[in-house]
This record gives C-alpha cells, structure tokens and sequence, in this order.
C-alpha cells in the first residue's frame, strides 16, 4: 500500500487508486538499456535491487528482461526514441507506485558498425567504423537515441522526482544519472559514437543548471 503522498499536479491524481503493486516505501529506480544480461543497465538494475530499492528495468523489448525479472525487478517495455513509448513506460509506472520515482539512470546506447552492418540499438553493442562510410541517416537515428532519449526521459519523469524529493526531504533528493563514455574523447573509428556523446554533453550541463536546486540532482 502506498505510504506516502505526493503533489496531485504531479503524479495526475495516481493518488486516487486504492491499491499498488509494489512497496512504495522502498525507493523506486527506473533504469533504461537493460536488455543485455551483462549490461551495465542489467548490473545497476541487480545492485540496486540487493540494496532494497524497488527496480524498473527497460529494454525496447521487454521479453529480454527475463533475467532480470526472475531476479526480481519490475520490468516495462520503452523505446526512447518513441514519444509515446515514453510516456506510456512513465504512466504505467506511476500508476504502480503511486507516483514515487527516487532515480533514473540513462544508459541505453547504441554504435554504428558502417553501411555494411546498420545500427545497433541494444545496450552493450560494440563496433567501430570509419565516419566516411558511415550512413548519415543512420548517424542521425544515432543522435535521436543517445541525445534526445534522454531528454525524453528526463522530461518524463522530472515532475515525479521533484514531488519524490519534496516529499522525502533534503536528506534524500532525487537524481537523474546519465552515462557517458570515454570515447567522447575522442577515438578512431568511433567518430560516428562520439559525435552523439559529445553532443550529449552540453545538454547534460544546461539541464543540470536548469534543475539545480530544485529537489532534483544530475549526475
């Protein structure tokens, strides 16, 4: 049963149902890129999970969270490159817990392997090829996923995080985790990657001085 409450304007009266699913007195994490069983999403979904936070795991296809179902997350289907994806994950898991959302972590990606080979949208997919051979219609499906996916998520979930963190106290504010990559950096063969990492970036830091001091952290 749900333990605690939250701004109505925040959760669209989620505060109305009379039952839930999970133990909303445990913290809630929804992690995105967790189809690979070796993933790093996969292995956040599990450490979280032994450290008794209530976890969403999400993959574009939520038949290869199997795993990690078993284990014991919850588990939704989510395409951050679909708007309505998105929005129907965020409802679905408010309405299971009454609202509450403590994390999210941004770790879906993707790399291209070059005209040859297509694009990879599976966490833990590795590749390189050189940028002269790289479609530039599949480098822009690129940026959709590891740019703009987050921010969808981001925008999606930040109303709940704030009212988590408004309603958990300073002790324990919320936060928003995106992962990067060392190849940003910059690295041959992986310009294609990195260009979308790197475009990432400055929109991490905007977001960050955007959200900064409003209940809500981005690390």
């Amino acid at each position: 049963m749900l333990t605690r409450s939250h701004s109505p304007s925040a959760i669209n009266n989620h505060t109305n149902m009379t039952s839930y699913t999970v133990d909303t007195s445990k913290r809630v994490a929804i992690i995105s890129g967790c189809s690979e069983p070796n993933s790093l999403g996969a292995a956040f979904s599990r450490d979280l999970l032994a450290r008794g936070w209530t976890v969403f795991a999400t993959a574009r296809k939520e038949s290869t969270l199997s795993q990690l179902k078993e284990a014991g997350c919850h588990t939704l289907e989510l395409d951050v490159c679909s708007d309505n994806s998105v929005s129907q994950a965020a409802q679905k898991l408010v309405t299971l817990t009454g609202g509450r959302v403590d994390l999210l972590i941004n770790n879906v990606r993707a790399t291209h392997f070059g005209s040859y080979f297509g694009l990879i949208f599976q966490a833990g997919a590795t590749g390189a090829a050189p940028l002269i051979s790289t479609d530039p219609s599949k480098l822009a499906s690129m940026h959709d996923l590891h740019v703009l996916g987050p921010l969808r998520l981001a925008q999606a979930f930040y109303p709940y995080l704030k009212a988590t963190a408004s309603s958990n106290g300073p002790s324990q504010r919320s936060k928003i985790v995106n992962i990067g990559s060392v190849i940003s950096n910059g690295m041959p063969w992986h310009t294609a990657y990195a260009s979308t990492k790197v475009s990432s970036t400055p929109l991490r830091r905007v977001e960050y001085t955007d959200i900064a001091g409003r209940s809500a952290d981005l690390e």
